[in-house]
């Protein structure tokens, strides 16, 4: 059986000295396109330490190595169940990374004898049905000129490579004003033309927007989060900015 591998890891590269890292790097590309390799080891992917987060946009491409478990990279069975990170807070990290030109490795920790057990299936199983709705915002994108919002800290940017589509992916759904739909103010844009439309990724139809001096304002749907097509975060597709 032929295996093909596209990305080697090489965890072990930054402990390594710069010239043989770099002699390496030459003889492994000959045969495999991408290498990652530790920070300033001559990869093409760079890594920080274990749950690096930048939080800023990083020039180069970067991997952020994450685990489900808080403080273990095997499983541990010792480690309660609070330990772990539920399926928003990795979903943020996802998005979080993924708009700040990273990739996000995400590492689960098998039993001894292979078994992955429930509390990372249900997680992982969480991530699936999310991207299955949201995936256009993650796949295929790149980072905007904004990363994150300047007023709403939980609302973060990407855009399509293909379309030039906006993603806002906000982690808050607005509240009902006096029995009214609440808005999703998006302070990063601005002096959107009047052509502009947004549409929440998983439902039909254009959404209500109007611009004023803050930003971008949208109107929700009129509907209890629990009946969205998804939980955790909320995408809204930006349509017509220049």
């Amino acid at each position: 059986m032929k295996v093909l591998s596209r990305i080697l890891f090489l965890s072990t590269a930054g402990h390594i000295i710069q010239t043989d890292c770099m002699r390496m790097h030459v003889c492994l590309c000959a045969c495999m396109p991408i290498c990652r390799w530790g920070t300033g080891s001559g990869g093409d992917y760079s890594t920080g330490p274990d749950r690096y987060t930048p939080g800023k946009k990083v020039s180069s491409k970067w991997e952020s190595c994450f685990t489900i478990q808080a403080h273990s990279w095997g499983f541990d069975r010792t480690e309660g169940i609070e330990n772990f990170f539920n399926a928003t807070a990795l979903i943020y990290q996802l998005v979080d990374t993924v708009s700040c030109n990273g990739n996000l490795l995400l590492n689960i920790g098998p039993t001894a004898d292979g078994r992955v057990v429930p509390a990372f299936q249900e997680r992982l199983l969480e991530m699936g049905k999310w991207l299955a709705v949201n995936g256009d915002a993650i796949y295929g994108t790149t980072p905007w000129k904004f990363q994150n919002d300047t007023s709403a800290k939980r609302i973060w940017y990407t855009q399509s490579k293909m379309t030039g589509d906006v993603y806002a992916i906000s982690f808050d759904w607005p509240e009902s004003v006096n029995g009214h739909p609440g808005d999703i103010v998006l302070s990063q844009v601005k002096n959107a033309p009047p052509t502009v439309s947004v549409q929440l990724l998983g439902m039909e139809g254009a959404l209500t927007v109007k611009q004023s001096v803050d930003g971008l304002h949208i109107t929700v749907p009129d509907v209890d989060t629990i009946h969205l097509p998804t939980q955790h975060a909320w995408v809204f597709a930006i349509r017509g900015l220049p």
